[in-house]
């Protein structure tokens, strides 16, 4: 999910069940229960969107859920000024390319600790974790992003991307390799960040 401005989310992935888009759709509903403005965003398309679609027009959701399947990158403007990411409340996950893109770009990140997600986000100090199917988590870490300050915000998006660069490049795996190594065979370490600000 990304948050552009006071109250807007963003949620970027394929729409499927493991992406878990109806239960945030169910978040939402929540959210309006409420009393706190929030308008949602779901970037993709997938075999799930005739149901996701139909769930928010019973929830009375259309005017505050919707959905684009052009991507953000037909939108530089609402990319450029989002605040906060995350892949959908995946139900299962590897390590999605959306986290990876959007901390690198310095934003910090909403989504479940599945799989490969919580070796790549750490809870409270790049993004916020919760578990997936879980909406009442789901709603505390949207609670905590929205609410937090603006330099607090850009503080984790510091760390997002420091995190992704070295966790994720070329570069930054050779530099976990080579200390892996370093330590086995009781050489220097090499370690440290690769991206300072």
């Amino acid at each position: 999910m990304m948050l552009q401005g006071p109250g807007a989310l963003f949620c970027v992935g394929r729409l499927c069940e493991q992406k878990g888009q109806l239960l945030l759709v169910r978040a939402r509903h929540c959210w309006a229960a409420e009393g706190r403005a929030l308008s949602s965003f779901l970037v993709g398309d997938g075999e799930h969107r005739p149901m996701i679609e139909a769930l928010i027009a019973r929830l009375d959701l259309a005017s505050h859920v919707r959905i684009n399947r052009l991507g953000l990158h037909r939108s530089g403007q609402k990319r450029d000024t989002c605040r906060a990411c995350s892949c959908p409340a995946s139900f299962a996950e590897g390590l999605p390319v959306v986290l990876m893109e959007a901390m690198a770009l310095g934003r910090p990140v909403l989504t479940t600790y599945v799989a490969g997600i919580p070796e790549l986000v750490i809870d409270g100090e790049t993004g916020w974790l919760f578990p997936a199917g879980s909406i009442d988590d789901m709603l505390a870490a949207m609670r905590a992003c929205l609410d937090s300050s603006d330099e607090k915000l850009d503080r984790m998006g510091r760390a997002a991307r420091i995190r992704a660069w070295n966790g994720t490049t070329l570069t930054g795996r050779w530099r976990g390799l080579s200390d892996l190594l370093a330590s086995i065979s009781g050489g220097p370490k090499k370690s440290g960040w690769l991206i300072r600000y």
